[in-house]
């Protein structure tokens, strides 16, 4: 493992922090003034996100010459009936992105079983009985909490003039 990795990564997350804080900075005010402000919860998430990273920047740098730059790799072996791949982390990360990309317009109770199902799949779940089960439980359970008992209005895409407001 390389350890200029870590350097890398602080200087991203303060980088990230320094991104928060100069949006945070842009939101407008509005008409009511009050004494906090609509700005002050981003700007603070940013100063503390860009000081992590900083702190962390910082500490990599000192222990720069003291510590070895390519150390042994740590951890154990991945197990062998629960390998870890990249590749399926990164098809799981795709699967989400898309999923809030096309909820709007599909539809939380259309989409919500497919992606269910797929990551099911992915994580081992390979029974049919099982797959359904889960995927119509989990989404029964998830629509009936936020949009009937919360009242949070789950987009419903082309079900919305079936459906319509339940909650």
């Amino acid at each position: 493992m390389d350890r200029r990795k870590d350097l890398t990564v602080a200087v991203a997350i303060a980088l990230l922090g320094l991104a928060i804080v100069i949006l945070g900075t842009q939101i407008n005010l509005g008409r009511i003034r009050d004494p906090i402000g609509s700005r002050t919860l981003p700007i603070i998430t940013g100063v503390i996100i860009m000081t992590g990273g900083l702190f962390l920047a910082g500490r990599r740098l000192v222990r720069w010459k003291a510590d070895p730059t390519i150390v042994p790799a740590e951890g154990t072996r991945d197990e062998p009936d629960v390998p870890a791949s990249t590749v399926r982390s990164m098809v799981i990360w795709a699967l989400c992105f898309t999923y809030v990309a096309l909820l709007e317009t599909v539809g939380f109770l259309i989409l919500t079983p497919f992606l269910l199902v797929v990551l099911l799949w992915i994580m081992g779940v390979r029974r049919p009985l099982r797959l359904g089960l889960l995927t119509l439980g989990a989404v029964a359970v998830v629509f009936g909490i936020f949009d009937v008992l919360l009242g949070v209005r789950l987009p419903l895409g082309p079900l919305d003039p079936y459906i319509g407001y339940i909650g």
